[in-house]
């Protein structure tokens, strides 16, 4: 996935938080994930690189979109 792809992604995201107060960062990422490209969020979901349940994994999903080919 290019750059351009990953920040469209990261700024519904924020957009997400701001609208979503109690929602934690991992789970506004996935679900953004899940708005643009919902094939990619149904392809990690469950994985060990699923932000929604574990802020944790934020960082090892965003290496796997910037590095996913289309």
């Amino acid at each position: 996935m290019n750059d351009k792809a990953v920040k469209e992604i990261l700024e519904l995201k924020d957009c997400m938080l701001i609208n979503h107060e109690n929602w934690r960062k991992g789970q506004a990422l996935f679900n953004a994930i899940y708005r643009i490209h919902p094939e990619i969020a149904n392809e990690i979901r469950a994985t060990d690189i699923d932000p929604f349940h574990s802020d944790d994994r934020i960082e090892a999903c965003l290496e796997f979109l910037r590095n996913r080919k289309e």
